[in-house]
């Protein structure tokens, strides 16, 4: 069981251990990861660890410095981008909060943007009109870059790398899923 005040991941890292596995997918909130990477790596057990975009919110400071080598997540946003959407997106937050954008703040941004989208393409502006301007929203550029929807609207996009090195997100690359 992950989340609430559970700590000690040491059982299941045994279980790991003795399971001479490669690499460890790991789809947990951000929350658990120092523990169980930490724990991990001050048991020898030294594999990479592979999470999604609810890592977004780790600060490399809370992974041992030599364990940060192990870890790789999937981002939805980085402000490497070299996209003008992205770029302007990181210089306004940065301005406006002093902070890194992350991939959550993101995507709300873009979120805002689809809906100024289909409110400026809607017939009018009630409901109906705006959700059916929303539904039909084929191919979307925000800060996390393009968006397509498939035949069934679920969203398709790329997907960042990213790693931990020297206490700093580091991007690694993207994988195009278009």
């Amino acid at each position: 069981q992950l989340g609430g005040s559970v700590t000690d991941f040491n059982v299941q890292i045994a279980k790991l251990k003795n399971a001479d596995v490669d690499v460890v997918f790991m789809p947990v909130q951000w929350s658990n990861v120092p523990d169980i990477v930490n724990q991990a790596y001050q048991s020898g057990f030294e594999i990479p660890f592979i999470g999604t975009d609810g890592w977004d919110a780790l600060t490399p400071g809370m992974i041992n410095a030599d364990a940060q080598k192990y870890v790789v997540f999937t981002s939805p946003f980085t402000a490497e981008s070299t996209d003008p959407i992205s770029q302007a997106y990181v210089t306004e937050y940065r301005s406006r909060f002093s902070l890194e954008p992350t991939g959550n703040s993101t995507y709300a941004y873009d979120a805002a943007l689809a809906m100024i989208a289909a409110i400026e393409q809607a017939e009018s502006l009630a409901g109906p009109a705006i959700r059916d301007a929303l539904n039909n929203l084929q191919d979307f550029r925000g800060a996390t870059g393009q968006l397509v929807f498939d035949e069934n609207r679920n969203p398709i996009k790329d997907a960042n790398l990213i790693g931990l090195q020297d206490n700093q997100k580091i991007y690694l690359g993207t994988l195009s899923l278009n």
